[in-house]
């Protein structure tokens, strides 16, 4: 049945509702008053109705806001395009588990009726304002309603097509999902659907008759704008999202536009106090040396490495409780990290021997170098690696002790970090990660490196186009990108972002990891694609010049 796939369809609003340069202050906090008064108006609706309410404003009004020009130039790129295309041809193919790799996409939709049917309400779904609701009403079954806002003639093409994808056999997604239907008040669409008959179509088409539009309690200007229990949703419309114990009751989340960035503002409460042990940061300023592109700081994660498996099997003692990464201009490998620990030297010890033993049998196939330890030292090397040289250190400096790893052996200059940049996060007593990056240098960076890594292990690389075009495509759109994470309270979480376009370099080829997964929206394409379709791999240098370069 078509009401299968709209199980799925909510997973893949839900999760574009939440994919989502260094300042001297932190990412613009303007809608983030709103969007707690939005989580308030959601916690504070009728006890066990409201579980999920998600607005999207729709491509097109986007590309209307003034203050969503920098993204819609990213958006407006014909990289970017031939990408949504692609992405929503697959999203066509997928309830029929058919062929998502190559490209003759179209083609294969050409030759299934029902794909045909699909992907031209995928296309409305993203270039139209849409809302959705789902309620569940103490002790009875769940109900949602999607409302999108469409012509007379796009609203004819839904009720034509959704009656005839009803009766569609869908073997790829399963769910208990009844009871759709379709139906329309002033220019809005209704797709409804449940376990029960509907009373939220009804009271959607009320709303729309009375204040133009379904939005409770209000609208908002958000581009995205979202609420929602995942667990309760999961459970109410069948979904059987394998999620974890402790997920969050209530997720808010926004993104919004101010001319040249995107600004991102989430809440997370959880129902039970978080695992987090917050203690004075431990930063290894001597380490850390300008021109830098990009800096990380995180703290708190032992009590989750006291419980992960891989580190008790490997018997490493205790575990850190923070860690440091930076990248310098320079080239694209210069990437680094640091661990304060006072165990760093028996750590460093056992993880090059795990490597060694292993790590390194898997790169025979690739012939891409070899791990080795060097003799009398705990000091791993990756050898024979052409152009990069990863390894893996520890050092004392003054008193700390710190685990050392990078993508290179050593840094290219000495000069002091920025003066500004510790105090960003250093003072904050909650804070439990920041993030700054040069997002245009960093990826730049990150590109040739996640091609060289899967090179070696022998693991889907990706294809020069659209994949690589795109990456090196975007990468010359970006600025600035500035993240905080922070403990509120033991069970609740704050997050800010301002960045270009929503992401960091490090998230941007994992978002196309995804998109090019040939099971998509399952999977990883590194994880999924046949290694022996890998391309030869290319990457382009980093030849902008330290002056261009903004201080944090």
């Amino acid at each position: 049945m078509f009401v299968r796939y709209i199980g799925f369809l909510l997973g893949a609003a839900i999760f574009v509702a939440f994919a989502g340069g260094c300042k001297k202050s932190q990412p613009e906090q303007k809608s983030g008053s709103q969007s707690q008064e939005q989580a308030q108006s959601f916690t504070n609706s009728a006890p066990g109705d409201v579980i999920a309410r998600i607005h999207w404003l729709g491509k097109k009004r986007i590309a209307a806001d003034p203050n969503a020009a920098g993204f819609m130039g990213i958006w407006n790129m014909p990289e970017t395009q031939k990408l949504e295309t692609q992405t929503l041809d697959k999203l066509a193919l997928a309830p029929w588990d058919l062929p998502r790799s190559g490209t003759n996409l179209a083609a294969i939709i050409a030759t299934n009726a029902s794909s045909a049917l699909l992907r031209p309400l995928l296309s409305d779904l993203l270039q139209e304002e849409c809302y959705l609701e789902i309620r569940q009403p103490t002790n009875q079954p769940g109900q949602a309603v999607l409302a999108i806002h469409l012509d007379d003639q796009r609203a004819a093409t839904w009720k034509n097509n959704v009656s005839a994808l009803t009766n569609s056999p869908i073997t790829n997604y399963q769910s208990q999902i009844t009871n759709l239907t379709v139906s329309r008040a002033r220019q809005w669409t209704l797709l409804g659907f449940g376990q029960s008959q509907n009373a939220l179509v009804q009271d959607f088409a009320g709303r729309i008759q009375r204040n133009g539009a379904p939005f409770a309690p209000n609208p908002t200007n958000y581009w995205i704008d979202a609420q929602v229990d995942l667990k309760r949703v999961s459970d109410a419309l069948s979904l059987n999202w394998p999620l974890p114990q402790n997920t969050p009751t209530n997720i808010t989340i926004t993104f919004i536009g101010d001319g040249g960035n995107v600004l991102t503002r989430g809440e997370f409460e959880f129902p039970q106090p978080l695992p987090i042990e917050l203690e004075p940061w431990n930063v290894p300023t001597n380490l850390i040396h300008d021109p830098l592109i990009g800096f990380s700081a995180l703290r708190g994660f032992r009590p989750l490495l006291k419980s992960f498996k891989p580190w008790n099997d490997l018997q490493l003692g205790t575990p850190p409780n923070q860690a440091y990464t930076w990248a310098q201009h320079g080239t694209p490998w210069m990437h680094f990290a640091a661990v304060p620990s006072a165990e760093s030297s028996n750590q460093v010890d056992r993880l090059a021997d795990f490597v060694v033993r292993d790590i390194d049998p898997k790169l025979t196939v690739s012939r891409l170098g070899a791990f080795e330890k060097l003799p009398g030292t705990q000091h791993l090397k990756w050898k024979g690696v052409p152009v990069f040289s990863p390894d893996l250190n520890w050092t004392n400096i003054d008193g700390n002790s710190y685990i050392l790893a990078g993508f290179y052996s050593r840094p290219l200059t000495e000069q002091p970090s920025p003066a500004e940049l510790f105090p960003q996060f250093s003072g904050s007593t909650n804070m439990i990660w920041y993030d700054w990056e040069f997002s245009k240098e960093s990826l730049e960076g990150w590109t040739p490196i996640s091609q060289v890594v899967r090179h070696a292990f022998r693991l889907p690389r990706f294809t020069a186009d659209p994949d690589i075009v795109w990456l090196l495509a975007v990468a010359t759109q970006l600025g600035n990108c500035v993240s905080a994470l922070k403990l509120e309270s033991p069970t609740h979480l704050s997050f800010t972002r301002q960045s270009t376009m929503g992401f960091t370099a490090p998230e941007i080829p994992l978002l196309l990891d995804w998109l090019e997964s040939p099971k998509f929206p399952s999977g990883l394409h590194t994880l999924l694609a046949d290694p022996n379709e890998n391309p030869e791999f290319t990457a382009r240098p980093n030849t902008n010049s330290a002056a261009e370069q903004k201080k944090p």
